[in-house]
């Protein structure tokens, strides 16, 4: 865990940083973002003591760095920049393996590592350890970057826009096997970066800040979904959740209260509650909520011969087998669904099975068709 208390930075009269208070849990992958001169870069560089507070303190799993060993402190991390900060006279293997030859940790343990490093960035060690960082392209230049940033197996890997420099398809690879790596090896990653695309596809929080302060830490579909002020709203992009359909779900945007009736209601009643209301489904449900069943117009030919009995009820005539989604289902996930199954009605239920809305077809296109004509009055 990193913690940041009350930290603040002043170069001669500029102040960088104000009063930042933080926490980045064990194991989470935080991006900082903001604009030129923000103060992101000094906020990462204040980790390892690159750069220190001017007031405040900064805690790792606890202890003050104040009292850590600065070179032991910087060991203990991996670092990657944007240039790749290769050493151009190195081997690609001296260059992964520099930090645990200074650290003198075993050398066959750092072979290993090495060969396990290569696997991990899918770059072929017999190929390329003997050659030198001028004969790779840029995108594995920054591939053996990170590689040596996890050489020591660090729990901290600190990473400055790593990737800004990089055509967009390399970039995209790169973001993808650093995920991949993440999931493997679970590090706690803070990552300085502009883009909120790729801010928002790679991490667990984000930290957005102006001016040398926090303006919004949090879930990245959260800060799409709720940015805490204008700027921030600005600053993400207000459509920009449509790039990021997996964030959108099913709560979002499900009728939160669709046309219900209980199993007893007469059935001729609930034709009739149908008609007034203009709805082709009525949801059937218990005086708790819990989804009985549903009962459908599209159902009209097993539902007629109840008709003819005055005194049917709806619990006679409604289908206890229907499809139904969680309110945690994305936006694909119900598109999905509701082509797979061939439904109109798309039941929204709690896994206790609760009834939380409703999802149509019509409401899915209203929803689809308000997203078009936002992105068309953007671009006017």
């Amino acid at each position: 865990m990193i913690q940041f208390e009350h930290v603040s930075k002043v170069f001669g009269k500029n102040q960088i940083l104000k009063d930042v208070n933080f926490t980045i849990d064990q194991g989470n992958f935080v991006t900082i973002i903001g604009a030129s001169g923000c103060g992101k870069t000094t906020t990462l560089k204040m980790i390892n003591r690159l750069i220190k507070p001017t007031t405040g303190e900064i805690y790792i799993g606890g202890e003050n760095i104040r009292d850590k060993d600065i070179l032991q402190l910087r060991r203990s991390m991996g670092y990657v920049i944007q240039q790749t900060g290769l050493f151009s006279h190195m081997t690609i293997r001296e260059n992964i393996e520099i930090i645990p030859r200074l650290s003198k940790a075993d050398p066959e343990r750092t072979r290993t590592r090495t060969l396990e490093l290569m696997d991990l960035v899918g770059m072929d060690p017999d190929q390329y350890l003997d050659r030198y960082p001028t004969e790779l392209s840029g995108g594995q230049q920054q591939r053996i970057g990170v590689a040596r940033a996890f050489a020591m197996d660090p729990e901290i890997i600190l990473m400055d826009e790593p990737f800004s420099a990089l055509d967009p398809i390399t970039r995209t690879q790169l973001q993808d096997e650093l995920l991949g790596l993440q999931e493997e090896l679970h590090k706690t990653i803070v990552f300085v970066t502009h883009d909120m695309d790729e801010a928002v596809k790679i991490a667990d929080k984000i930290c957005i800040m102006d001016r040398g302060e926090i303006l919004q830490y949090d879930e990245p579909e959260q800060l799409l979904k709720n940015p805490c002020n204008e700027f921030v709203a600005q600053f993400v992009g207000k459509n920009r959740i449509w790039s990021s359909p997996e964030f959108i779900k099913a709560r979002d945007i499900m009728i939160d209260r669709p046309i219900c009736c209980p199993p007893e209601l007469n059935l001729r009643k609930a034709v009739e509650r149908m008609r007034f209301a203009k709805v082709d489904t009525l949801l059937v449900t218990d005086p708790k909520r819990q989804l009985l069943g549903l009962m459908r117009a599209t159902d009209y030919r097993s539902i007629l011969p109840h008709l003819r009995n005055h005194r049917a009820t709806v619990g006679q005539a409604m289908d206890t087998q229907f499809t139904s989604a969680s309110p945690d289902a994305s936006i694909i996930d119900l598109l999905a669904l509701v082509q797979e199954k061939n439904v109109s009605a798309l039941p929204i239920v709690e896994e206790s099975g609760k009834l939380c809305g409703l999802i149509t077809r019509s409401s899915l296109m209203t929803t689809l068709s308000h997203q078009y004509l936002d992105n068309q009055e953007g671009g006017l």
